[in-house]
């Protein structure tokens, strides 16, 4: 049986103020696990810690070093205690995200999640980072309606990964599945239904671009809010402080943009995706071209959203996804879009030449702002 750590099970006093749950209890109550009745018999108490509004201050002709530093970055990220909520709510995202390329049938409230945290509690704030993280993850998960199948909690540096994936009642029948299976499976069982979910352990879509000049790169952002710099993996790999996190997102907005993504991979429209995330809109193009290269016009996007700073939009961690599609399949997607009333943003086109051209609204481009970068760094490919 496995022994729950204290930093689980003990009574939390933040800011002077007890608080009702343990985590332990909370994270038992998302996994539908009636929680100990008993006292806790530790308390730890700790101060939270305010982030610096002050904004962050960064070189826009360093935008090439920032791009190397954050495509580069080991994952997942220690988190700062200050911005572990927008932290928590980030690394949310991007699990359930990441799982929306995968083969099968599935929708969002069919997903389960395990999260691990691995903290140092040694840091002024750090236990109180830990009580909020927890927090907000439960009240997220139950927002979305998603799941939460175990949860764990170790000694280490302050980070956090989740894996989101289907229940593990669900898991017992899946199997690994090239394109030919799924084809067959999808004939043979029609019509699927959502309380038989599938997930295969293979990506229905290359995590690469194609390299066809004519196909469209298309962004979608899963929420409203705006491009802050603040707690970023730009901010941390640069050594940059300060600034304002991420806004608390939009979970209606996320489902109606996940549903609409994940539709279209597993009809095939989607050639390619990437989740964006740590390091935002350009370091997730900067992982996707492999071999390949990107002409990107962000000048509309800034425009859309008020924006003059170029590195916000560029490196903000407004949690969504950049897809690439075929030019006869572009009606299409503006239809669904527009139907569904959710934003996209068509930002460029794939090349066959390595490297990302970026054009804003204030200059004719950042010309070749990542040329030849991963030549000195394998990019792994996901499974």
């Amino acid at each position: 049986m496995r022994v729950a750590h204290k930093a689980l099970t003990s009574q939390y006093i933040i800011d002077g103020v007890r608080m009702d749950l343990t985590p332990e209890q909370m994270l038992q109550q998302s996994c539908g696990i009636p929680p100990r009745e008993s006292a806790p018999s530790d308390s730890i108490m700790d101060e939270s810690i305010d982030p610096d509004p002050s904004p962050v201050l960064y070189d826009p002709k360093a935008l090439k070093k920032y791009l190397s530093l954050t495509v580069k970055a080991p994952l997942p990220r220690v988190i700062p205690p200050e911005y572990a909520e927008s932290a928590t709510r980030s690394a949310l995202a991007t699990a359930l995200i990441d799982a929306i390329w995968k083969s099968g049938h599935f929708r969002l409230g069919n997903l389960a999640i395990e999260p691990q945290w691995k903290w140092d509690s040694s840091k002024v704030g750090a236990m109180a980072a830990f009580y909020r993280s927890v927090e907000v993850l439960c009240e997220s998960t139950d927002y979305l309606g998603v799941k939460m199948c175990d949860f764990l909690y170790a000694d280490g540096d302050g980070t956090l990964s989740i894996k989101a994936r289907l229940p593990r009642k669900d898991r017992e029948e899946e199997a690994v599945m090239d394109d030919e299976e799924e084809e067959q499976s999808f004939f043979s069982e029609l019509p699927f239904e959502e309380s038989s979910p599938r997930m295969g352990r293979i990506r229905k879509c290359p995590a690469f671009l194609s390299g066809e000049k004519d196909n469209w790169l298309i962004y979608i952002p899963f929420d409203t809010g705006a491009f802050r710099l603040g707690g970023s993996l730009l901010s941390q790999v640069s050594g940059l402080s300060g600034g304002l996190a991420m806004e608390n997102p939009d979970w209606d907005y996320f489902l109606d943009c996940y549903e609409i993504v994940r539709e279209m991979v597993e009809d095939g429209i989607v050639v390619s995706g990437a989740t964006v995330s740590d390091g935002g809109l350009l370091t997730a193009l900067g992982k996707m071209i492999g071999n390949r290269g990107a002409n990107i016009d962000v000048g509309p996007l800034m425009r859309c959203y008020a924006q003059s700073d170029p590195a916000k939009v560029l490196f903000g961690e407004v949690p969504g996804a950049i897809i690439e599609i075929r030019p006869a399949d572009f009606d299409y997607i503006d239809a669904e879009f527009l139907l569904q009333d959710v934003a996209y943003h068509p930002i460029g086109h794939p090349t066959t030449r390595i490297g990302i051209s970026v054009r804003t609204q204030q200059s004719t481009g950042l010309s070749e702002i990542l040329q030849a970068l991963m030549e000195s760094q394998a990019i792994e490919g996901e499974d």
